[in-house]
C-alpha cells in the first residue's frame, strides 16, 4: 500500500490570471484539467459547498461540515460547468479503494492543516478570493505551480515564494 502521508505540500492562493472574480466554476475546472491524469484513480468528495449556479440550477449547498461522496473527476468537472462562482467549498481526492477518513469537521475557513486523512489532495475555494491546495504528492504540486499564479508554496513548515 502506498503511504501518502510522507510529505505535505501546500500552495496558498492559486489566483486567477487577471480575471476580476475568483473561485469560478471555470477556474476550478481549469485546475481539474491540469491534475486530471494524476487523480484519475481517485474518488472525489465535497464539503462546505456554497455557490451560485448558471440559470439557478438546483445544485445543493452542503454546509454541515461532513463530506459528501461525489464520484469520479468527470462528475466534479460537470458540476463545475454549472457553477458561476463558489463562495466556499472543499474538494477531496481519495484513491479508489481507500476508505474515507473523516476525523475532523470541514469548514473552508478552518486554519491550514496537514491532516488530509486518506486524501491525496484537498482544494479549497476560499471566500471568492483564491484557491488553497493541500497535497501529499509533490508531482501534483509541481504541475499546479507550472500552470497557475502561485502566491506561496509550503513544504511542511518551510515556505517558498
Amino acid at each position: 500500500m502506498t503511504n501518502y502521508s510522507q510529505g505535505f505540500y501546500k500552495i496558498v492562493e492559486i489566483a486567477s490570471s487577471g480575471e476580476r472574480v475568483c473561485c469560478t466554476g471555470s477556474q476550478l475546472l481549469e485546475i481539474l484539467l491540469v491534475i486530471e491524469k494524476k487523480t484519475k484513480n481517485c474518488d472525489w468528495y465535497i464539503a462546505d459547498i456554497d455557490m451560485s449556479t448558471i440559470h439557478d440550477l438546483p445544485l445543493p449547498s452542503i454546509r454541515d461540515g461532513k463530506p459528501l461522496y461525489l464520484g469520479n473527476i468527470t462528475k466534479l468537472k460537470n458540476m463545475c460547468k454549472s457553477v458561476n462562482q463558489f463562495y466556499s467549498g472543499i474538494f477531496f481526492a481519495i484513491p479508489k479503494g481507500m476508505e474515507a477518513d473523516w476525523s475532523r469537521y470541514f469548514d473552508t475557513e478552518d486554519p491550514p492543516t496537514s491532516n488530509l486523512g486518506n486524501a491525496i489532495l484537498e482544494l479549497r475555494a476560499f471566500d471568492t478570493s483564491y484557491f488553497d491546495v493541500y497535497c501529499s504528492q509533490l508531482d501534483i504540486i509541481q504541475l499546479l505551480h507550472k500552470y497557475f499564479i502561485v502566491q506561496k508554496l509550503q513544504f511542511g513548515s518551510a515556505t517558498f515564494s
